[in-house]
């Protein structure tokens, strides 16, 4: 809910700025290994929004998902939060990308 939250502060701060009188869209990136579940973003963005200037608005989630590229055998693949080694050779991997949590962009009326 914290996460959803301080989102909201943002998104409301931001709307306030430009003098919106309405929210209509919200577009956001999350990772897949960012900590925060889409499914849990929404409900608590549903909850938020409630009798403020978001009320009917709607949350877009773009998951990005995290890959990685095997230093030893050069293999590319998808990785999850507990994924530390490479499915192939075993060796140790880098994730690249899956920790973005970042509000893309607002639409206001």
């Amino acid at each position: 809910m914290a996460v959803a939250q301080s989102m909201m502060d943002l998104v409301f701060e931001n709307a306030s700025a430009n003098g919106a009188k309405k929210i209509t869209r919200i577009d956001v990136a999350v990772g897949n290994l960012s900590g925060v579940a889409a499914d849990s973003l929404s409900f608590c963005f549903d909850a938020l929004k409630s009798g403020t200037i978001a009320d009917g608005a709607l949350l877009a989630i773009d998951e990005i998902i995290a890959t990685a590229k095997c230093p030893a055998c050069a293999e590319e693949f998808r990785v999850g939060p507990h994924d530390f080694l490479c499915a192939k050779c075993g060796g140790p991997i880098s994730p690249n990308g899956g920790r973005e949590l970042s509000v893309k962009s607002i639409e206001v009326e």
